[in-house]
């Protein structure tokens, strides 16, 4: 939120100025591709000039699109139950010996995503979140 509102951009795509809290994109949704800082441990928020530089323009628009394409499908699925999918996070491999994107790792879990009920959204303000719950399996 602070690079939006100090300079519109997110991810330095340049959004629509004067956007609330929580109000949805106009076009939809943007893809807003990350990596691993130098240790690995962080998510580090690049621009998608960025990831086509890294990965390659053929692979980069690749995972934009199904990236894109995974979470307008969930997020619609989602919206008809009376669930928001705010943002989420997806996780992807390339096996370049057959040219494939794979999706990898937890996809569209609390940790992974915002959901927000549809009850009670309201742009302007931060919305009241579905959270993940700790459980532990103990062999006892």
């Amino acid at each position: 939120m602070e690079k939006y509102q100090s300079k519109g951009t997110v991810h330095g795509i340049p959004v629509k100025l004067g956007m609330k809290e929580s109000e949805p994109f106009p076009q939809t949704a943007i893809y807003t591709p990350s990596t691993k800082d130098e240790a690995g441990q962080n998510d580090e928020n690049i621009h998608p000039d960025e990831a086509a530089r890294i990965v390659g323009e053929k692979y980069a628009k690749r995972l934009e699109d199904v990236a894109l394409k995974l979470y307008t499908t969930a997020r619609a699925y989602a919206l008809e139950r009376g669930v928001i999918i705010a943002d989420t996070k997806f996780e992807f491999s390339l096996d370049t010996e057959t040219d494939e994107v794979v999706l990898v790792d937890e996809v569209l879990t609390p940790d992974s995503s915002r959901f927000w009920p549809a009850s009670t959204y309201k742009v302007g303000q931060s919305q009241e979140s579905f959270e993940a719950i700790p459980s532990r399996l103990v062999d006892g």
